[in-house]
């Protein structure tokens, strides 16, 4: 090449460049602008949690809507308190989220419950506004919440898709607002084998759906498919994030139980827990170490002192102008607690599906073993398994022998979690005459 004309190609003119440069500064300018507007939505979009995605578990919390899907919003805090009066007990919820967006959202909240309660109480409050809920019929509870969506009102909606779960739509939070809501239920405290109990969900987990994919569209925000035999899947599979993205969700638990009667145990098989007792028959619980992470259920358990003869208590309440009792009657010890035992048949039925993977299926074969070394040579057993199909261990109950129980330890042994859910055939297999 003619190095006259490389010289050529490298030289600028003063004049041409002093006129070209307020066209590079623009294009400088504008390249920056749209860096920095990519980084403002990439730190917009941070705050959020992952696009929901199916099969996976996830404490009940705030999904808020966007262009790619519905994503877990902060949550501030969760409050609970328990009051248990006699076989009576009344929870109250609150729960704190933040909206960390620039936008104008619509939300999804969704919460466990537990399968016998009744919700009584429904207050939000985003921003400045207060809303209280409303009983109604589902599809007038939808059209009063459309239309105050359309109005640009703000509004939740709460809808029962299966007895333990509950979803609430929240039509139009704004950037930056926080939500909080509190909702109030009851229910009937568990009496078994002279012990109570309650249990406090906190975990959503993912449904079986059995049936074949109908073609009915989605009517909701869960991740099911309706089929045949579920055709309101759409509605009760409510949006879940992956298990590896852990997003902090404080809890903090109390609980305070007028037992009526004086106890002899108060104790929780899932966290750790401090009880002191106040006046009269009441005792007061609290977490152990302050709030807890919303990774598992609080199971509360509480067991009186049982004398020699029966004892009462009495609960009375008055409402609206109402006198309301409750009278409640504890059994004395059995005289003779040490009762001849009968013979007896018994009939294992082991959930062997996918979900039962990992530690569950450990679990589910120790307590097989552990119900197995309890049986007599007098006692008849049976052990079956399920997931889309189901066998039995033998054809028929044998007597709890030796060779028997060796033949069934090595058989549960060998369990292992696969397939679906198919529990009704096998419930039926076990309780056939």
């Amino acid at each position: 090449m003619d190095p006259s004309r490389r010289d050529a190609g490298t030289r600028r003119d003063p004049k041409e460049f002093a006129m070209r440069l307020p066209r590079l500064l623009s294009t400088l300018l504008s390249v920056a602008t749209a860096l920095f507007a990519g980084s403002a939505s990439a730190a917009v979009d941070e705050p959020l949690g992952p696009i929901m995605s199916p099969g996976e578990l996830q404490a009940g919390g705030l999904l808020l809507g966007g262009p790619g899907g519905l994503r877990a919003a902060p949550t501030i805090s969760t409050e609970v308190e328990i009051q248990v009066t006699g076989l009576i007990a009344r929870t109250h919820v609150v729960q704190r989220f933040l909206n960390p967006t620039t936008d104008w959202l619509e939300g999804v909240y969704v919460f466990p419950l537990p399968e016998k309660a009744a919700v009584d109480a429904l207050h939000m409050r985003v921003g400045e506004r207060i809303l209280e809920g409303h009983v109604q019929e589902r599809v007038a509870a939808r059209a009063s919440y459309e239309k105050a969506q359309r109005e640009g009102r703000k509004a939740s909606l709460v809808e029962q898709e299966r007895p333990n779960v509950f979803m609430t739509s929240v039509a139009n939070l704004g950037p930056g607002e926080e939500i909080e809501v509190r909702i109030a239920y009851q229910e009937d405290v568990a009496y078994d084998q002279g012990r109570f109990s309650l249990r406090f969900p906190m975990v959503v987990a993912p449904r079986f759906i059995p049936g074949a994919r109908a073609v009915t569209g989605f009517a909701g925000t869960g991740w099911g498919s309706n089929t045949d035999q579920v055709p309101d899947a759409a509605r009760i599979t409510p949006p879940i994030a992956p298990p590896k993205v852990r997003h902090d969700h404080p809890v903090t638990i109390r609980a305070r139980i007028e037992a009526g009667f004086r106890l002899a145990e108060v104790e929780s098989a899932s966290h750790s827990i401090r009880v002191r007792a106040e006046h009269g028959d009441t005792y007061a619980v609290e977490l152990d170490g302050g709030p807890v992470q919303a990774d598992s259920d609080f199971v509360l358990g509480w067991q009186p002192v049982v004398g020699r003869a029966p004892a009462a208590a009495l609960f009375r309440e008055q409402w609206k102008g109402e006198q309301y009792a409750l009278l409640m009657v504890l059994p004395p010890e059995p005289e003779n607690a040490r009762q001849t035992r009968l013979s007896r048949e018994t009939i294992l039925v082991v959930d062997t599906s996918g979900s039962m993977g990992g530690e569950s299926i450990e679990q589910a074969r120790g307590a097989v073993s552990e119900a197995l070394s309890r049986l007599r040579p007098e006692d008849a057993f049976n052990v079956i398994r399920f997931d889309s199909s189901f066998s039995r261990l033998f054809p028929d109950s044998r007597p709890a022998d030796a060779e028997a129980l060796e033949i069934a330890r090595r058989w549960v042994g060998r369990l292992r979690a696969q397939g679906g859910t198919e529990m009704l055939p096998a419930l039926g297999a076990a309780l056939a005459p």
